[in-house]
Order: structure tokens, then sequence, then C-alpha cells
């Protein structure tokens, strides 16, 4: 089950809803919440949720060790999880792949910080912590503090309630309605056969991928939030509008944000930051982003995807790029083809050999230009659109009557869109 299956959207999430109301502030509301976690686990698979389950478990028995040995068992533990699951395809155990815990790199994260951060806690406090479903599948990654400490003001559920809904249907648009048919690109790209890949098809498709990761993985943010809002919690952004940045050191601190602050509070400053000179802050910055490429995958494509980000952030700091220098507009051009040769590796990474051949051959022009059909165009324009009127608040000027037909018309259209089977599953549940 997903968040975008229509089983989730008619039956699991209303009754998540509900309960998640009712018992909203009251001592029984961690105990539903590790129950609806848990469900939704099992939902997925009984032997992935007995993984998650002993992974729970092995980090409770962690809770009871002290100081720097709690520490470093946790380091292990959790870590040791991550490369578990990353390295399977190396040891021939691909088949494994379908019992991976769903969630299991966000978890693994979360609990390192919980065993960093908190002296003191309970079974039930950490099963809570990792098991709240709007942020079980993919994250946001939330530190343990700003997660427990949220108040449950009555006065607020009505509004909590509203905005979360419209948030869910937002996110579901995003996800449904325009990253899935702009999808129809890459997977083109897969399923083509090797004499039709080539470089016209890899290049149309590494100029749109972007626009689809990021479509993808912010609606599935804007579903989570959404989500947790509508039973009284904060869940922290992803996304600031990473394609209006203007230089990419600004794209990263947009870009998927609860990653990178991790790693920034537990990785990039512990190793010193940017406090030590210019060697060691390039070695610190290699560091870095070669974790957040391994985070998501052992591969050629994503350890290309971190060294490029790398080289150009490192660049940037030395001022040999200076994008604050150029006009508005070339500097939002200059992240957007970052971020399209950034994210070329990336995608190589999920199509395999072909991905990578594909730029090396001339192909079938032809196809490429037959993938440029009325729906994926509609698509791509509607992406350019989000990007650009995203965040200016658009939605709360329409007059009440306009905006609530619209939202209704996108959960419509949503629901046939999932009615017919045509979701695919969110990009980053792979990691």
């Amino acid at each position: 089950m997903t968040f975008t299956q229509l089983s989730f959207l008619s039956a699991f999430l209303p009754l998540f809803l509900l309960a998640g109301i009712l018992t909203r502030g009251k001592r029984i509301s961690p105990n539903f919440h590790i129950a609806s976690g848990l469900i939704f686990l099992l939902l997925w698979g009984v032997v992935p949720a007995a993984i998650f389950v002993g992974f729970i478990a092995l980090n409770a028995l962690v809770m009871g060790l002290k100081g720097k040995t709690r520490v470093i068992w946790a380091v292990l533990l959790n870590l040791g999880f991550i490369a578990l699951y990353k390295l399977l395809p190396f040891w021939g155990r691909e088949s494994w792949s379908f019992h991976v815990p769903l969630g299991i790199s966000y978890a693994a994260l979360q609990a390192l910080s919980f065993h960093i951060n908190q002296e003191k806690g309970s079974v039930v406090q950490l099963a809570h912590y990792l098991l709240f479903l709007p942020k079980l599948p993919m994250g946001p990654i939330t530190a343990y503090q700003d997660f427990v400490n949220q108040p449950q003001e009555r006065a607020e559920r009505l509004e909590d309630l509203y905005q979360g809904l419209c948030r869910i249907i937002l996110g579901l648009s995003k996800k449904l309605l325009v990253a899935d048919r702009l999808a129809l690109l890459t997977q083109t790209l897969k399923t083509a056969a090797p004499q039709d890949q080539g470089i016209a098809l890899a290049v149309l498709a590494a100029l749109i991928f972007p626009l689809q990761l990021y479509l993808d993985f912010s609606g599935y943010t804007d579903i989570a939030l959404g989500m947790a809002r509508t039973v009284g919690y904060r869940l922290p952004e992803n996304f600031r509008q990473p394609f209006r940045a203007e230089s990419l050191r600004d794209f990263w601190r947009r870009w998927h944000q609860s990653l990178t602050n991790w790693i920034g509070r537990y990785v990039y400053i512990p190793l010193g930051g940017s406090r030590r000179g210019t060697a060691r802050t390039a070695m610190n910055t290699v560091i870095v982003y070669v974790l957040i490429a391994l985070w998501h995958g052992v591969s050629a494509g994503f350890l290309l995807w971190g060294l490029w980000n790398a080289l150009l952030i490192l660049l940037e700091r030395r001022q040999f790029i200076q994008p604050a220098r150029w006009p508005k507009a070339l500097r939002r051009v200059y992240v957007y083809m970052s971020a399209v040769v950034g994210f070329a590796f990336f995608m190589m990474a999920g199509t395999g050999p072909a991905g990578f051949s594909a730029f090396t051959k001339l192909g079938t022009p032809a196809l490429a230009l037959a993938q440029l059909r009325p729906g994926v165009v509609l698509a791509v324009a509607l992406a350019v659109l989000i990007v650009l009127l995203e965040g200016r608040g658009l939605m709360q000027r329409l007059p009440k009557f306009a905006r609530h037909t619209a939202l209704l018309i996108l959960l419509a259209l949503c629901l046939l869109a999932t009615a017919g089977g045509s979701h695919l599953p969110f990009l980053y549940a792979a990691f």
C-alpha cells in the first residue's frame, strides 16, 4: 500500500484521520500512532514489517546503554542497517529487496539522532517517533525534540484539518497529475529497444527529470505534512522552491532540507565545517556530498551525482563561479542546468547501463520527438507553472468558492487517475 493507492485514499486515510482527530492530545494518542504505523507496514509486507519491528527492538536494547557506548552502538546498528540494504545488489541478493523495510533509511537516521540527543526515553516514545505514519515511508527526517514537543491545542483542530486536507490534495495533484505524466520519458528510456535508445531521448529525459523528481518528492512531502497536520503535528519542510535558487549552494539549502540538515548537524559541523581552512573545508564538503550520494545508493551514478554537486559548490565557494554577479534569469538557468547534469547521473543510477549507454549513441531521434505528445507537453507546462508560482499564496487569494471548487476538481482528477491504475511508485520510496 502507498499513499496514492485508491485503497489508501478511500479507506485507510479517512480512518486514520478520524481516529487521529479523536485521540489527539489524549494519552492514547502515541499508542494509536504506533498501531497505525504497524498496520501500514503489515499491508506493505509481513516480512518487512517484522524486520522493522526487530529494528526498533534492537534500538530499544541500545537505549539501555550509557554515554559513548550507547552512541557507538547506535552508530554501528543504524548505519549498519542502511549499509546492509544498500549493498544487497553487490551481493547478488536483488530478490531480497522485496523484504527491505519501508522507510528504513529514514528511520535509521532518526533513530541515530534519538540516541545522540535523548539521554532517557521509553520504548513507546521511540516506537511512536519511528512509526508515525505520515513520515514513515519517506520522511521528512525529523529531530525527536521537534517531533515530541508539540502542543495539541484544541482551538486549532478545525484549522489544522482544513489546511491539512488542502495540502494533501495539492500533494496528490503534483504526484498523480504531473509527475507521473513526466515519468513517461524516463520509462521510455528504460524500456526502449537498444537500437532506439540514443542521445536525443536521453537528453530530453534529463531535461525533464529534475521537474519530475521534484514534483514526485515534494508531492509526497505535501501529503505527509498534510496528514500530520490534520492530527495535530507539524513536520519540517523538505523543500523551499529549490528551482528559484540563485546558486547551487542556495539550491542545497532548499532541496531535501531534512536530509541536508541532518548531514550538516551530525557530519559537517562535527568535522569542522568551514572553520578550519580551505583544504579542510573542501574535504568536508566532498565527504558530505559523497555521504548524501551513498545514502541514496551504492552506484556510480549516485557517486558521480554527489561529486558533481561537491565540485560546483567548491567552485562557488572559491568564487571561480560567481552567480551573484550575473542577471537573475541567468542565475536561475545556471541552477537548473547544473541540476540537469547532476540529476542525469542520478537518473542513470535508476535506469542502469541503458541510461549510461544512451548518451553515447545516436539512437532514433524520432523516438524522442514522439514522446512530446500532448499529455507530456501539458505536464511540462504545469510543472513549470508550479515551479514559478509555488509559495506565492495564489490559492489563498482565490475566493473561497473558487478555491474549494478547484480543490474538489483536483481531488476528483486524482481519484480518477489512481482508480485507473496509472499511478507510479514514489521515486524516493526506493531509498
